[in-house]
């Protein structure tokens, strides 16, 4: 009711007066406010799959890169880039949950929701794009060694829910590979220990967890990766192959220190 509204709109103009800093007010029904929430984790979401879309286009083009293309997408002042990223996905406990709540309330209210359900799809497709194309890389993932480096489903954290990094795992479990998994939040591995149980081997150090290994997935963007040389790879690996799923390393930069380097979105004549 109007009363209810006045006070919060009071107790939060109080809260962000001390902070310096007053955000905009909108006064909406409940309803409204709810959708204004799930459009907006929506949306957001869309532009995570848009750019996924485009990065598996750009993989069948030799010489174009996703991250190249979305900074040229970027120099129009309509476009805002945040949340333009190719990679493996979105996980959390908010996007693929609010996507597939619109998708289920719009088939109650009878609405044609397709974009919202291709938007889903192109996320819950993407860790299995990734899968395949280590697959077509190796010639095979039976009895490879796999190390996923990251599990949380974003730096900083230990969320582990509908991190796209388990999923990957099971994938590529399923096709007989070993896999290896590493996080620099000790939490996160535990909770992802939770989720996989023994079929996956749990290391803390990197290093360690490179040994003999047939091909390495960056699957979190951790800053502890982006630090790691690419002499890290090819010193300890068996076969230096990295995917990287999150686009946190200079290609030519690898290609040129003897590594095998592919990534979400970038044309083939890069890592071949």
């Amino acid at each position: 009711d109007k009363k209810g509204a006045s006070i919060l709109e009071e107790f939060w103009t109080r809260f962000y007066g001390m902070l310096g800093h007053m955000p905009p007010v909108l006064r909406v029904t409940a309803e409204t406010a709810e959708m204004i929430k799930y459009a907006s984790n929506a949306f957001l979401a869309m532009k995570i799959s848009f750019a996924n879309t485009l990065a598996r286009i750009c993989e069948k083009i030799p010489g174009c890169d996703i991250v190249e293309v979305v900074r040229g997408m970027g120099l129009d002042p309509r476009i805002n880039p945040a949340f333009l990223g190719a990679g493996l996905g979105y996980g959390g406990s908010c996007f693929p949950k609010d996507v597939k709540a619109l998708v289920v309330f719009a088939k109650q209210l009878r609405v044609d929701a397709q974009l919202l359900e291709v938007i889903d799809r192109v996320n819950e497709t993407q860790p299995l794009h990734v899968a395949k194309r280590l697959e077509e890389i190796l010639g095979g993932l039976e009895n490879k060694t796999i190390v996923i480096l990251g599990a949380a489903f974003k730096p900083d954290t230990d969320d582990v829910r509908e991190s796209r990094a388990i999923v990957l795992a099971r994938l590529l479990l399923e096709r007989g590979a070993h896999v290896r998994l590493h996080d620099p939040n000790p939490a996160a591995l535990e909770n992802a220990k939770k989720i996989l149980g023994s079929m996956v081997g749990y290391y803390s150090n990197v290093e360690e967890a490179l040994k003999n290994a047939d091909a390495v997935v960056i699957a979190t963007e951790w800053s502890d990766y982006r630090s790691l040389t690419p002499e890290t790879f090819t010193r300890y690996m068996k076969r230096p192959v990295i995917l990287d799923a999150r686009r946190i390393y200079d290609p030519q930069r690898f290609v040129e220190a003897g590594v095998e380097f592919y990534a979400v979105g970038l044309g083939a004549s890069h890592g071949d």
